[in-house]
C-alpha cells in the first residue's frame, strides 16, 4: 500500500540514522542527571515524611 519510492526514502533515511555516531558520555550524563533528580526527590520525600 505504500509506494516503492516513498519506502525508498524512508529506508535510506533509516540506514542513515542508525550509521550515526553514539555518544556513551552523552548518555552517561543523561542518566547522571536523572539519577541526581531521582536522588534528590527521594530526600525531599524522606524529610516530608519525617516532618509530617
Amino acid at each position: 500500500m505504500i509506494p516503492a519510492r516513498v519506502m525508498d526514502d524512508h529506508r535510506a533515511a533509516a540506514e542513515a540514522a542508525a550509521r550515526r555516531p553514539v555518544s556513551k558520555i552523552a548518555a552517561g550524563a543523561v542518566i547522571l542527571i536523572w539519577l541526581a533528580f531521582v536522588i534528590a526527590g527521594g530526600m525531599l520525600l524522606a524529610r516530608h515524611v519525617r516532618l509530617g
